[in-house]
């Protein structure tokens, strides 16, 4: 399998790490059923918390989906229009606050970002801004997630 990361024009994160397999389904009782999807004869949790940084992160299953510009608005890169087929990932359901940005600093002893000491960017559950696409691509790597 794939990881995946979605890097925004704000430089938000979104992670992704590819889900393993878990346990055949009849080992687990009912009501952990409902919180399972079964991905091409893997059962992996609905939802599942980094062990690096504590990010909640939840299953996007395998399937296919249209790739390209249906309005034909975009760069010709865009086109044409066709199908692709991602495996079963997760991604993190809230962007990297600060407070987890801080982990990673701290362990790390990576710099800290542009805007890290003005307090109207700063709170711990406020997104990190100021990060670079340097800087993203080093906290993946110190959360075992990648671009």
């Amino acid at each position: 399998m794939t990881t995946h990361i979605l890097l925004f024009k704000s430089l938000t994160l979104l992670i992704l790490i590819p889900g393993l397999a878990i346990a055949q389904i009849g080992s687990y009782p009912p009501e952990v059923l409902n919180r399972l999807i079964v991905d091409d004869g893997q059962v992996l949790p609905k939802e599942i918390t980094s062990p690096t940084d504590g990010a909640l992160m939840r299953l996007i299953p395998a399937g296919e989906f249209e790739m390209g510009d249906h309005f034909k608005e975009g760069p010709n890169d865009d086109l044409p229009i066709h199908t692709v087929y991602l495996d079963a990932f997760y991604i993190d359901i809230y962007e990297v606050s600060n407070a987890r940005y801080k982990k990673f600093m701290e362990a790390t002893g990576h710099r800290a970002p542009e805007h890290w000491d003005d307090a109207a960017y700063n709170q711990p559950n406020q997104p990190v801004v100021g990060v670079n696409w340097h800087d993203v691509a080093r906290y993946c790597q110190w959360a075992n997630k990648r671009l």
